[in-house]
Parts: C-alpha cells; structure tokens; sequence
C-alpha cells in the first residue's frame, strides 16, 4: 500500500504524460484543479485534444451561463477558455489524449 497527498503534484494534474503523476500514460490527462473565487482563464485553447470539465464544488460564468456542482463544460479543439470563476471552485478535468505543448 502507498499513500500521497493532492498538493504532492503539479496543480493537481495527478494522470497523464508527466511527471509527478500517478502513473504516466499518453491516453489522457487528468487533473483534480482548484481555483479561487475571482480568478479568470486566459482565453488560451488546445488543437489537438478534447478537454472535459466536471464541477465538483463552485459557480463559474462562461459566456452568459452560470454553471455549478454537477455541471459539466467541454472543451472541443480550438474553443477559447473564457472561464470566470465565482466562488472557489474544485474542477475534474480530463483532456483526451494527452497531448504535451498543446496550449495555445
């Protein structure tokens, strides 16, 4: 048996191509990401994978939509990520496949 903690890895990125990580795979990138209330995305974008976004606690705003616990966004190749979070919030995110230099 082995044990860890969340913050022993890179913003929360705990599955994929990298290292510290779970275990290293290039199928998918998972991540367990925590952001503060307040906090904006950077308009940045993927060309080469999908990115699957699932609330697991907070309230975000993307465009005119107000999304919550449950809620799930999705990213497809070359959307903007224009994310505003309005309370902290704990996303899972999955980007399928893991694809390394891929943000733009």
């Amino acid at each position: 048996m082995k044990f860890s903690n969340l913050d022993n890895f890179t913003r929360g990125w705990i599955v994929g191509d990298f290292q510290p990580s779970l275990f290293s795979t290039k199928d998918n990138d998972i991540g367990i990401l925590r952001i503060n209330k307040g906090d904006k995305s950077d308009g940045h974008f993927h060309k080469n994978h999908i990115e699957y976004n699932i609330i697991i606690e907070g309230k975000v705003k993307i465009k005119n939509n107000i999304l919550i616990k449950n809620d799930i966004f999705i990213y497809e190749p070359l959307d903007k990520s224009y994310v505003e979070f309005l309370e902290n919030t704990i996303l899972l995110v999955i980007k399928n496949p893991s694809t390394k230099n891929d943000k733009y």
